[in-house]
């Protein structure tokens, strides 16, 4: 099945909505901000994009994208009442900054041979409308279908040994030296990067402190 890289996503993204610009390349991931408008507020969107790695015929990373507002904020109490945003995911995200659940992971999950432009800000565009919609009735007429939005989310479409438990850590630790591959995002973070994936926004956010911008350097795996 033939994906996207960065570059490929990048171009087309900037060429459908100018307002987005790349604000980092790790050569792991890429992230872009930029500005939408669905109605009439305008969003500051934050994108994430992991794109699918391989060593021959070995999967060493799974492509996912993730999403969050940055500005105005959408989360926890917008309309003053309690209620916390409907369709976000808060586990490990920070309160006011939660990842939006603006499709099905299940049912439609992202695929690295559509882009971002086509597929995955259309979707931002229509999770907007219907959360303006949400802050003036306090109904979600979004449809979809999201049980426990508190919920891990971090290892959706990972793969599960035949048991259908989750890897140990350990487990995963010892692959990564026997094959020196690694079959997950968390096991790379951690045998290249020594890192968690939840880490990537801490690096992001770190340098942007430390020095006015967001990092631009590639870190290819070696």
């Amino acid at each position: 099945m033939p994906w996207y890289s960065i570059k490929e996503q990048d171009e087309r993204l900037r060429a459908i909505y100018p307002s987005f610009r790349m604000t980092s390349d790790v050569g792991l991931y890429a992230t872009w901000e930029g500005t939408l408008t669905p109605i009439s507020q305008p969003y500051r969107i934050w994108i994430r994009y992991v794109p699918e790695r391989f060593l021959d015929t070995v999967t060493l990373q799974h492509s996912y994208v993730t999403v969050k507002v940055l500005d105005p904020l959408i989360a926890p109490d917008v309309r003053g009442t309690g209620e916390k945003t409907p369709h976000v995911y808060r586990y490990r995200q920070p309160a006011s900054r939660p990842a939006l659940c603006a499709w099905d992971p299940a049912d439609e999950p992202f695929s690295p041979a559509l882009f971002i432009a086509d597929e995955t800000v259309p979707a931002i565009i229509r999770w907007l409308v219907f959360f303006e919609d949400w802050l003036d009735t306090g109904t979600w007429r979004g449809g979809g279908k999201h049980p426990d939005p508190d919920a891990a989310v971090a290892d959706v479409g990972r793969p599960k040994p035949d048991t259908g438990e989750p890897a140990s850590p350990r487990s995963e630790r010892m692959l990564s030296r026997a094959m020196g591959t690694t079959t997950s995002m968390m096991a790379i973070g951690r045998s290249k990067l020594g890192l968690f994936p939840s880490a990537l926004d801490d690096i992001d956010w770190w340098f942007l402190t430390c020095f006015g911008r967001r990092p631009m350097a590639t870190w290819p795996l070696q």
